[in-house]
């Protein structure tokens, strides 16, 4: 088979982080963590109640599911090391104790 010259694929690349992102987003659409959700959709009877009832939340808990199986090691490492709140990054000069103190001395 002979394709034209002018057909093309057109890709692009995405970053692992955009795909964390969007299950985020979907974590704050409908209020639940991933956890929960996967645990409870891993129930048949959930899949079939939810199919029954709502095509787009079918579709986005579909695609959730798919997201959190795929990405289930960047999830486990993303919630395990995740890095300090900005209160604890906001801590002042004057908050802190001298090294001595704290029991940092050489």
């Amino acid at each position: 088979m002979k394709y034209p010259e002018d057909c093309s694929l057109t890709t692009q690349i995405v970053e692992r982080q955009f795909f964390l992102d969007r299950i985020r987003e979907l974590e704050k659409r409908y209020g639940i963590s991933w956890e929960t959700f996967l645990e409870s959709w891993r129930e048949e009877e959930t899949r079939n109640a939810v199919a029954d009832t709502d095509c787009v939340r079918y579709a986005d808990y579909s695609e959730w599911a798919f997201l959190c199986t795929t990405m289930l090691t960047d999830l486990l490492f993303q919630d395990t090391f995740e890095p300090p709140t900005v209160d604890r990054c906001q801590e002042t000069s004057a908050d802190r104790k001298p090294d001595r103190d704290r029991a940092f001395a050489f």
